[in-house]
């Protein structure tokens, strides 16, 4: 049920945020991203990943918010659970009407968003150092979060998506 609840919320941002972006006044698109944002909390439900134990762990070292935290982070991160998620994300191009039905799909939307959004694009622009990381990756491991992941993760693995997102890496 979660996925589910996942999928229609991306499928609302996917519709409504370029809309948001071009018209902040447009009140039907604020609705439908409101009702996504929602979807989107119901959907923690089924457990929140890697993404989020990254995201407890630099969060102490940055100003800002969660979003944009997470922005250098998605593209390592998806790169990482690629093999254990590409159908989901094919499904996901379908449900969203991408040109192709692929993962590249996605990930090409998500770039194209992540511009229009002028998102951080690695964890350098938010003032995180290199000396850092070690120190993140070892807080990472030890989140709760992790354990949701699709794919198990390490505390090399996670240096690497870390060095990866530090990098700027889409």
């Amino acid at each position: 049920m979660a996925d589910g609840i996942a999928v229609e919320g991306l499928r609302l941002i996917h519709a409504a945020l370029p809309r948001v972006m071009a018209e902040p006044k447009d009140l039907e698109a604020r609705s439908a991203m409101m009702a996504a944002a929602m979807m989107g909390g119901a959907a923690f439900q089924k457990g929140l990943g890697l993404i989020q134990a990254l995201v407890r762990a630099i969060s102490p070292h940055v100003e800002g918010h969660q979003g944009m935290i997470t922005s250098p982070l998605i593209f390592p991160v998806l790169r990482f659970n690629r093999p254990v998620i590409e159908t989901k994300l094919e499904q996901l191009s379908a449900t969203l009407r991408l040109p192709a039905h692929n993962a590249d799909a996605v990930i090409t939307w998500l770039n194209e968003l992540m511009t229009v959004l002028a998102a951080p694009r690695s964890l350098k622009q938010l003032g995180i150092t290199e000396t850092q990381l070690d120190k993140i990756a070892q807080n990472t491991v030890l989140d709760p979060a992790i354990l949701t992941n699709p794919v198990a993760a390490n505390v090399s693995d996670v240096r690497s998506i870390l060095e990866e997102a530090y990098s700027g890496i889409s």
